[in-house]
């Protein structure tokens, strides 16, 4: 067997065993962005209107819209209320995180600022000199960490309604596609009668 022909079966040997531990290493990856969608569900807690925090999936469950089967106007007429209704709800939530999400961003902002300063005044009292610009970011940072938690909360909030809203949005400009499919159907349906009494008519005469 020729030298070449032997290497080459040692190479794709060698890239099946690569791309078998790729894909063990997908599914796992996989499995851990499942539990920890999980977990965030489950966990991760929006405030509602009393302040009390709801989870990712007790929201799902709040904004679900059941679309049956068949639809007709009454159907859709309720079907485009709730959706409304919930879309006004989401809104509110967006609009309220978003100022949130505003102040906690400034008051770290000043936060971060008065902190590296102090950093940089304390230093010069204590030893003659003001605190190296790096050493005081590091302080300023120290200081802000749980002001930065709660804007990186915020964050995964405001995705979150955005989201909501986004697809709500879709929601409704489908239910008005099947409006104006409905009454399309409905103005065929109503011409076919009209003409159809008509030539009845002309016939009997």
């Amino acid at each position: 067997m020729e030298r070449e022909t032997i290497f080459l079966w040692a190479m794709e040997g060698k890239e099946m065993k690569d791309i078998g531990s790729i894909a063990v290493k997908l599914k796992d990856t996989q499995k851990f962005l499942e539990k920890l969608s999980t977990y965030l569900d489950d966990n991760f807690k929006i405030c509602g209107v009393t302040g009390i925090g709801y989870s990712i999936e007790e929201w799902k469950v709040h904004f679900h819209v059941d679309i049956p089967d068949e639809i007709t106007f009454p159907v859709l007429v309720n079907l485009a209320a709730e959706v409304f209704d919930k879309y006004q709800q989401a809104v509110y939530f967006r609009d309220k995180q978003m100022v949130q999400m505003s102040i906690l961003e400034q008051t770290k902002a000043e936060k971060f600022h008065q902190s590296y300063q102090d950093a940089r005044l304390t230093n010069e009292q204590k030893f003659g000199k003001p605190l190296a610009a790096e050493s005081c970011k590091v302080s300023a940072t120290l200081a802000t960490k749980d002001l930065e938690d709660a804007v990186s909360n915020q964050k995964v909030t405001k995705d979150f309604w955005h989201k909501t809203c986004e697809t709500l949005t879709e929601l409704r400009k489908l239910l008005e596609l099947m409006g104006y499919a409905l009454s399309s159907d409905a103005r065929v349906n109503r011409d076919f009668v009209v003409r159809g009494n008509d030539n009845d008519n002309h016939s009997r005469s």
